[in-house]
């Protein structure tokens, strides 16, 4: 019932909301015996108030495995943190330059940002 609903609710009834072949695959499986999600008195109470993507063990989308066993898949992920890192850097150069932040890079930011864009 929950798919069809969650369907429905989406505007997408017909396409989703089944668990069948050919149905298109958004799911995403918690880690049960995860630390924060117990005692599992309510599932729905457990869930909304204590998870974190640390609990999430598998993700498809579109019936595309996105995650699994807790790791990303398909995605380079010290690739894109180098990226955050340098624009984020970029974004504090900037907002120094416009008088927005006083101090001048740490000698802990330069060195980051020296081994993050290497």
């Amino acid at each position: 019932m929950a798919t069809e609903f969650g369907a429905e609710a989406t505007g997408r009834p017909g396409v989703t909301g089944r668990f069948e072949v050919g149905a298109v695959a958004d799911l995403v499986v918690l880690r049960p015996r995860a630390f924060e999600l117990t005692p599992v008195l309510d599932v729905a109470v457990s869930v909304l108030l204590h998870s974190h993507p640390g609990v999430v063990d598998t993700v498809l989308v579109g019936g595309r495995r996105v995650k699994s066993g807790g790791n990303l898949t398909g995605v380079e992920v010290a690739h894109w943190a180098r990226r955050s890192a340098e624009v984020g850097y970029r974004v504090a150069g900037a907002w120094r330059a416009a008088g927005g932040l006083h101090s001048e890079p740490s000698e802990v930011e330069r060195t980051t940002l020296t081994r993050l864009t290497r």
